[in-house]
């Protein structure tokens, strides 16, 4: 979680407004792609690294110690929504941000914040009540606590898979609105 959202809301906002800056972006526009094709390319790209990322992270301590994910079709489901949620997250800071260092230091608050709620300094078992349906309304908290679930005792309630897919298809949905070549 912690390496997805450091791709999705720090790197890929610096890289997409660098590429604004450069001119990169205004260069693109004369080709046939569009910006939706942009920003899935981007996606894409930052996915594959996670994957390969989490494949370290589950698979070796699963090696060494023979423990797996209890339920490995929820452990992929809720990566891939957590994924797109933070994703969408970072497509909408690169997109309406002109300038590299703005949009990376919004986005490094922004990652800040994401790990708050994921329960990075307080677990999300001790926040109290108000600020745990907070966390589950946020990528981070919904995201950690479908993890956890799909990890350690099986499927987690429906409500978290909603709560990430409605921010990765919101999110998405603005970036690609709000995207500017230049």
């Amino acid at each position: 979680l912690f390496v997805l959202a450091m791709l999705a809301v720090q790197a890929l906002p610096d890289v997409l407004t660098r590429y604004r800056e450069m001119g990169i972006l205004k260069r693109l526009r004369t080709t046939p792609a569009s910006p939706g094709l942009l920003l899935i390319a981007q996606f894409v790209l930052i996915s594959a690294v996670s994957i390969v990322c989490l494949a370290v992270i589950v698979v070796v301590p699963g090696i060494i110690s023979g423990q797996w994910p209890r339920h490995p079709v929820g452990f992929v489901v809720s990566y891939v929504l957590t994924g797109s949620a933070f994703l969408g997250l970072g497509m909408v800071i690169a997109s309406l941000f002109r300038n590299a260092k703005v949009a990376a230091g919004f986005g490094t608050a922004v990652f800040f914040v994401l790990m708050f709620f994921a329960g990075l300094w307080i677990p999300r078992s001790t926040m109290p009540g108000w600020m745990n349906v907070i966390s589950n309304l946020t990528p981070s908290g919904a995201g950690t606590q479908t993890l956890v679930d799909t990890a350690t005792t099986g499927w987690p309630p429906v409500g978290y898979f909603g709560t990430l897919l409605v921010w990765g298809v919101v999110t998405t949905a603005i970036a690609i609105r709000t995207f500017k070549w230049e």
